[in-house]
């Protein structure tokens, strides 16, 4: 920090990090459970940035302010050892770019190669690795505060604009870099061997198929981002306030400066082009394809009005408002793009007869299988949100605050994936030279929030506390995270049947926390002097009690029923009855249905769900909640005084102190024999069971 006269400030700061793991077993992408595949894991971080300001008048204030963001992160293999090779496997590494290509060479690619046996964990290093991605942000931005006194001092008006230029680069060893040989043992055409265990074929060296790497580059993203802002913070009179502002961004597609990103020809041509896959791929910057595979969108003109006013004679009551538009800006939204025929695939060679060995079989012509794709929407724009809120903040006493509140949110044009080539029920799929999924990246999703906010709060100089509660509702048809949300629509072309609770959706949250000065010793009536003072003084009591309403959830099918993707994970079965419903289910007569739900035995009724063979079902997205939440933690602290400038703290702390058990979702896959039953709790972690502490502190 250096101050240059009365006029200018100057202040950088640099910061550099660096952070090694080595583990005993892979935990970012291992290939089974197995351990011995040992992994390094490094990371080197940096941030600067630097600030100057400037005093042209007291009226008139300016800033500029640079910067940067750095992480490079490695996921090495530990051992180098070129195992392929002296197993007797043929060496893929080879073909890696970058790489020898001596036969047998040790390379950063070279380690166990991967096995795969059905019915067994697999063998050898994640199918990922090993892995390098730098990323790097630069910013810089510059701010002009002005205080105009032609109204006398009523504007508050600023000025600014920023930009940044983001790079992220990742060398993956694509996928099965040392190779995949996979056993997955049934029948073969041999009449003397109609069928085989995946041991006894492993044992045989004849693989049901194999696959190694034909062509892997390193991925390049960049991106540019510009936007500029004006806000005027004026005082229309000594109770009233508006700000209101206008801000405009620009998010430039993300590209690769060497145009190594591809989508997918869905023109019928692909049908028949050759070479495939390669021929059914536009590379960017081709045929009139945008080196970003999509158009650029200089629309985003984000307003912002804001509101406060005081609406007494004194301070007790302040209403405030707001209203607003943000522009969300996504990034690394093209990376599958990159990782797609010309630039990277991979050959996979099919053993049908099982006269293929592993020392042969990739030697062979690669397996013609049907190549699935990636796109991002050539009009794609940024999603924005909507935002508005209502708040009355009244003060009951002088120590004692109300505050109630509205808040809404409306998200449009979220981005989501959408499968365009799963097929309706019975029909073929619109793009049958491709494979099963053909997924594009478009603005076909959105989002609401409403809520009620309602805040008391109490400050004094012998304890406070602060009381939240939170009754709210999120629905949209775009958040499949958790654990609990499922994974992908069940019919692409209908997100209408998408629509339902956020998968972070929590109706209802009360939070209580406190502190509060025990009434004995120095200080109060009770106990203030003599020896027990010095026993009872400077005792304090803090807690948090937190309990709210459980997550949400989707029922879906172990196994495909409507036909149109090769898993169920996505279908979901047919609600019959009402599953918060104890006792049988008259379109379900068979099923045994528990006599009480709600309970971890049994959450739901079971008998509520049925199959929907070969339909869509009409059980909807997110329409069960979870257990709930219910935590309390406590302290207990004694503070005693050393000298005038030291203190000893003993304290006491625990978390959960009732114990109670906070429960996991019930199994929720159906059928099964778990489905319906709480299993498990604190199973993500973050809700420990009663933990208990004991510390000691000294300051001075």
């Amino acid at each position: 920090d250096r101050r240059l006269g009365q006029n200018d400030t100057l202040n950088g700061h640099y910061v550099a990090s660096w952070y090694r793991t080595d583990n005993g077993f892979d935990p970012i992408a291992p290939y089974g459970a197995l351990p011995g595949y040992r992994t390094t894991i490094l990371q080197h971080g940096q941030n600067g940035g630097g600030d100057w300001t400037h005093i042209f008048t007291p009226k008139l204030v300016n800033e500029l302010r640079v910067g940067f963001n750095g992480e490079d992160g490695q996921w090495l293999l530990n051992d180098n050892t070129n195992w392929t090779c002296k197993l007797g496997l043929p060496d893929v590494t080879a073909s890696v770019p970058g790489t020898p290509a001596t036969p047998c060479a040790k390379t950063i690619m070279s380690g166990w190669p991967n096995i795969s046996v059905a019915g067994y964990d697999g063998i050898g290093y994640g199918l990922q690795e090993p892995e390098v991605h730098p990323t790097y942000t630069y910013h810089a931005s510059e701010n002009l505060a002005w205080s105009p006194g032609f109204d006398g001092g009523r504007h508050q008006i600023k000025f600014g604009f920023d930009t940044r230029y983001y790079r992220y680069q990742i060398l993956w060893g694509t996928v099965a870099p040392r190779g995949l040989w996979t056993f997955n043992g049934g029948p073969v055409n041999n009449p003397l061997n109609p069928t085989r265990s995946p041991l006894v074929q492993l044992l045989q060296g004849t693989p049901d198929n194999a696959t190694d790497i034909s062509n892997g580059n390193l991925e390049h993203f960049r991106q540019h981002t510009y936007a500029g802002y004006v806000q005027d913070d004026y005082h229309i009179s000594p109770t009233l306030t508006a700000n209101l502002g206008l801000r405009w961004e620009f998010n430039g597609p993300q590209f690769d400066p060497l145009n190594q990103l591809s989508i997918p020809n869905l023109s019928p041509a692909s049908a028949t082009c050759s070479p495939k896959p390669a021929c059914q791929f536009t590379v960017a910057g081709t045929n009139g394809l945008p080196r970003a595979t999509y158009n650029p969108y200089y629309k985003n003109f984000n307003p912002r009005i804001g509101l406060a006013w005081r609406p007494l004679k004194n301070d007790r009551m302040v209403v405030r408002s707001a209203g607003g538009i943000y522009t969300d800006t996504v990034t690394i939204l093209g990376l599958s793009v990159g990782l797609q025929p010309p630039n990277r695939s991979n050959n996979l060679v099919q053993n049908p007869t099982g006269t293929l060995t592993l020392q042969n079989i990739l030697s062979q012509p690669p397996t013609s299988i049907l190549q699935t794709g990636t796109l991002i929407d050539r009009n794609f724009k940024d999603p924005y949100y909507e935002q508005w809120n209502l708040d009355l903040q009244y003060s009951l006493m002088n120590d004692l605050m109300l505050d109630v509140g509205y808040v809404g949110t409306h998200g449009v044009r979220i981005n989501g994936s959408q499968n365009l080539n799963q097929p309706n029920i019975g029909q073929p799929s619109p793009y049958p030279y491709f494979g099963p999924t053909v997924n594009v990246t478009n603005n076909s999703r959105n989002s609401t929030y409403n809520a009620m906010q309602v805040k008391l709060e109490k400050r004094g100089a012998k304890g406070a506390f602060l009381t939240s509660y939170t009754w709210s509702r999120c629905i949209d048809n775009t958040n499949y995270g958790g654990s609990g949300g499922g994974s992908t629509p069940q019919y692409a072309f209908n997100l209408a049947a998408e629509k339902g609770p956020c998968s972070f959706n929590a109706n209802q949250r009360l939070v209580f926390s406190y502190i509060y000065e025990l009434p004995f010793g120095a200080g109060h009536n009770m106990l203030a002097r003599g020896f027990a003072s010095k026993i009872v003084s400077h005792w304090q009591m803090t807690g948090i009690y937190s309990v709210q309403t459980g997550q949400p959830f989707t029922v879906s099918d172990a196994a495909p029923q409507s036909g149109t993707l090769p898993t169920g994970s996505q279908d979901r079965p047919n609600v019959v009855g009402d599953p918060l419903v104890a006792g049988p289910v008259a379109a379900n007569p068979t099923c045994a249905a528990p006599t009480q739900v709600g309970v971890p035995s049994m959450w739901f009724n079971p008998c509520a769900f049925m199959l929907a063979p070969g339909q869509f079902g009409n059980s909807g997205r997110n329409n069960l909640n979870g257990p709930g939440y219910n935590n309390l933690d406590f302290s207990l602290l004694k503070t005693i005084p050393w000298t005038e400038t030291r203190r000893i703290e003993l304290r006491g702390e625990a978390y959960n102190l009732a114990n109670h058990p906070q429960f996991d979702l019930p199994a929720h896959t159906f059928p099964g024999s778990t489905f319906g039953k709480v299993l498990t709790s604190n199973a993500y972690g973050g809700r420990p069971p009663r933990q208990i502490q004991l510390g000691l502190k000294l300051i001075f």
